[in-house]
């Protein structure tokens, strides 16, 4: 089983999200080290690929299922110069590839009829305090026009400021550059927890790999 049923409680909140990988990742995350440290040991940077309130009545072994039979395949999406909003907040915004990301949350939430949100990746978030090094020059370090291979789905469940990646499935395709797991074949799946460590490097523990060529 690709995604652990998290614990249910008051305050308990998931949500599926498309982590980036490679190169380009690891230059974001230098960013967001800079502009939100608090964000950036939250979580990975990401895409939100579908909120709280749209799979909250959906059963886990349901999304599984759909993701399944699509098949949901990877998809590439485009960024393009960091931006203000909010305030302090910093995002870039995807300006290619929506196309693919909104067939794959129609997949995953069984409906054509759902909002279509423009995906994007935030470098800072305006709830959090603003850093000493919180500026849209900072972020502009990033090049104007980048692309991510999005190759995984992961169920993030949330209780307060602690997030726990419970499980994730990896999307048909290429081999997945993901960097806990290699992807086998057409469909990988595989359950991780992650920590953080003191250098800014994610690290897996408890994995629970399920391999399917």
């Amino acid at each position: 089983m690709a995604f652990v049923a998290p614990e249910t409680g008051m305050g308990v909140r998931r949500q599926l999200t498309l982590f980036l990988a490679g190169e380009m990742a690891a230059a974001v995350e230098a960013v967001r080290r800079v502009v939100d440290p608090e964000q950036y040991r939250l979580i990975p940077a990401h895409v939100t690929l579908c909120r709280e309130e749209e799979i909250a009545g959906i059963p886990i072994e349901e999304l599984e299922a759909r993701i399944a039979a699509g098949p949901a395949r990877r998809i590439t999406l485009e960024f393009g110069r960091a931006e203000l909003f909010d305030g302090h907040g910093i995002q870039v915004r995807c300006v290619a590839g929506g196309a693919e990301y909104q067939a794959l949350r129609e997949l995953v939430l069984g409906s054509r009829e759902i909002a279509r949100p423009r995906p994007h990746v935030t470098l800072a978030h305006p709830r959090n305090p603003r850093a000493p090094g919180n500026s849209l020059e900072a972020a502009q370090a990033l090049p104007p026009r980048w692309q991510a291979r999005l190759a995984w789905i992961h169920l993030i469940a949330q209780e307060g400021a602690v997030g726990l990646e419970v499980g994730q499935i990896g999307l048909a395709g290429e081999d997945a550059k993901y960097p806990f797991d290699k992807h086998l074949g057409d469909l990988a799946l595989a359950a991780d927890t992650y920590v953080r460590a003191s250098d800014g490097s994610l690290s897996s523990v408890a994995s629970i790999p399920i391999g399917v060529d």
